[in-house]
């Protein structure tokens, strides 16, 4: 049991760092002044491309929006804010990482799980928002894909 919670742990670890690379990379796109429209989507939780375009402007052909950090700021939804913030997922894996060093030391695997999952709720409420921020533009994802697709064809003939 030990080493299942102990698995938990590390797994979390691992999606939090792997997130956070994520966002950094989604935000430096941002400031870069050229955001693509599944960054945009990531960032601010509106999947729709027509509220996209009428925030941000029209894209270029390829989807790109031309935008700052304080529009993609602006623009962001409640959920997203709450759900990208920091200050709540870092004390919640230090909390997870020292539940286990607590159950290395007591051994009372019962309030350690009870610790751990906390975290991981918060985890599992962050991916189902992301998946149905997917879900809600799945059409038009595809629809742009046929779109780039098309242009890449065009260009290389």
């Amino acid at each position: 049991m030990d080493y299942l919670l102990y698995g938990f742990i590390g797994l979390l670890a691992f999606d939090v760092l792997m997130e956070f690379r994520e966002q950094r990379a989604r935000w430096r796109e941002v400031a870069s002044g050229q955001a693509g429209i599944f960054t945009l989507r990531m960032l601010t939780g509106i999947p729709d491309r027509e509220e996209l375009t009428h925030r941000f402007g029209a894209p270029d052909p390829t989807f790109h929006y031309t935008v700052s950090s304080e529009q993609v700021e602006a623009a962001r939804t409640r959920a997203r804010r709450f759900l990208d913030e920091t200050r709540i997922e870092l004390p919640l894996v230090g909390l997870a990482v020292m539940a286990g060093v607590f159950l290395a030391i007591q051994g009372a695997p019962d309030s350690g799980l009870i610790i751990v999952c906390t975290p991981f709720l918060y985890r599992t409420l962050k991916r189902g928002h992301t998946v149905l921020v997917l879900l809600r533009c799945y059409r038009q994802m595809m629809e742009e894909g046929r779109i780039k697709f098309q242009l890449a064809k065009n260009q290389a003939t």
